[in-house]
């Protein structure tokens, strides 16, 4: 992805984030909440558990403040052992400023499965719109394990 990097941090962000949530469709009650206002620090020193082969997918709750966001997408890196082992993009889309916040469901994903998949694991969200300001990037970090 490129990014213009004269505008990193020159304008604020017309994007604000507050809730990052793994639902797991085969299991509604086995949803996770992390809070984006204060930071991933928890998150960093308990990772949430994934069930190998489980199809999970995470939902992003977000307020556009003052003016429309064009062409908003997020880039999505995962490393293992400081290796990158997935990374994709994703179209989110454009949209209006609104007083209340809305919601965004990614895409669909299974866990990989097997006795090399299960570990830990440290992923990189960005979002960037379509003029190359980034309006929000953060660190998570998550489990792959047999079992729940």
């Amino acid at each position: 992805m490129k990014v213009k990097s004269r505008n990193i941090g020159s304008l604020a962000p017309e994007v604000e984030f507050y809730l990052m949530e793994v639902h797991f469709p085969g299991k509604p009650d086995r949803s996770i909440a992390l809070d984006l206002q204060f930071g991933m620090k928890e998150n960093e020193k308990a990772p949430f558990k994934i069930k190998e082969g489980e199809e999970y997918f995470i939902r992003l709750h977000f307020k556009v403040k003052n003016d429309c966001v064009v062409g908003l997408k997020l880039y999505n890196t995962t490393k293992r052992h400081g290796i990158k082992v997935d990374s994709y993009e994703e179209i989110v889309g454009s949209f209006a400023p609104k007083k209340h916040i809305q919601i965004y469901d990614m895409e669909h994903q299974i866990a990989p499965s097997g006795f090399l998949a299960r570990g830990n694991y440290k992923g990189k969200l960005l979002f960037a719109d379509g003029d190359g300001i980034v309006h929000m990037q953060f660190d998570y970090y998550f489990e792959i394990s047999k079992d729940w």
